[in-house]
């Protein structure tokens, strides 16, 4: 008696057709995120928080411990005779831009 091979499964395999570009649609490219920006949220840690705090009742004082005796304490002391908003506002500025 001869023995036969069962026959094969029945496997459906489904196939992708192949993706061509087309010229009315251009395909998106991927552009590379710059390290440069940062969030917010990455930009400000614990210490410049409370930086933030300080500017508020003595903006010269935040602007010194952040980057020293310089032109920018200079212009916030100017800014603060001007008013207590702009030293507030440049303060706040100093503290957030990293140098």
């Amino acid at each position: 008696m001869e023995k036969t091979a069962p026959p094969p499964a029945a496997v459906q395999t489904w196939e992708q057709p192949p993706q061509t570009a087309h010229p009315a649609q251009p395909q998106p490219v991927a552009q590379p995120t710059p390290k440069h920006k940062k969030t917010v949220r990455e930009r400000i840690d614990i210490s410049d928080a409370l930086l933030l705090v300080v500017a508020v009742f003595i903006p010269p004082f935040a602007v010194w411990l952040k980057r020293g005796c310089g032109g920018d304490l200079c212009i916030n002391i100017l800014l603060d005779f001007l008013g207590w908003i702009p030293g507030v506002i440049h303060a706040w500025y100093i503290i957030c831009t990293k140098q």
